[in-house]
């Protein structure tokens, strides 16, 4: 009879650590999908001083797959800095331009600039902003992922404060 209540115990201690598992899952899935990225096409990115083929080998893609990679980057990022919020709501965010040119010679930089729009979820402006920053010599993946995260808590911080 013990062996059997323990049993049952341990069966109902389970079951409520799944429910509590779900319940954290769910709020988890809510934040990731607090602000979503509006798709990346051709007319967002702007690369003047690379061949696009040669930007995508440095940032770890193909040229056919870069809007995507750069949607899915940006979009991780936020994400990822999404989950140390207690923001709500539901927003949508605007790749309104990747520039990258050459700051020229003789320190071979790269400036790079980020202009954005966020909206809330009746697709209202609720603000414009930009981040620039400069890479030396080359241009990563890593770079690029440290600084989306750079603009997504730029972006919290401004979505918090409405």
């Amino acid at each position: 009879m013990k062996t059997k209540m323990l049993g049952i115990l341990i069966m109902c201690f389970g079951f409520n650590l799944l429910l509590n598992a779900a319940e954290v899952n769910e709020k988890n899935v809510n934040l990731a999908s607090m602000i979503r990225l509006i798709e990346v096409t051709n007319k967002n990115i702007n690369i003047n001083c690379l061949s696009n083929e040669e930007f995508a080998s440095r940032i770890g893609t193909t040229e056919s797959e870069l809007n995507n990679y750069i949607h899915s980057l940006f979009q991780n990022a936020l994400e990822e800095t999404n989950k140390n919020t207690d923001a709500t709501g539901q927003y949508f965010l605007q790749l309104n331009q990747y520039d990258l040119s050459a700051a020229g010679y003789p320190y071979n930089n790269f400036q790079h600039s980020i202009e954005y729009a966020i909206y809330d979820e009746n697709m209202n402006e609720v603000y414009i902003g930009n981040h620039r920053f400069v890479t030396f010599s080359k241009v990563s993946k890593d770079e690029l992922v440290k600084q989306f995260k750079k603009v997504s808590k730029k972006i919290l911080s401004v979505i918090n404060k409405k």
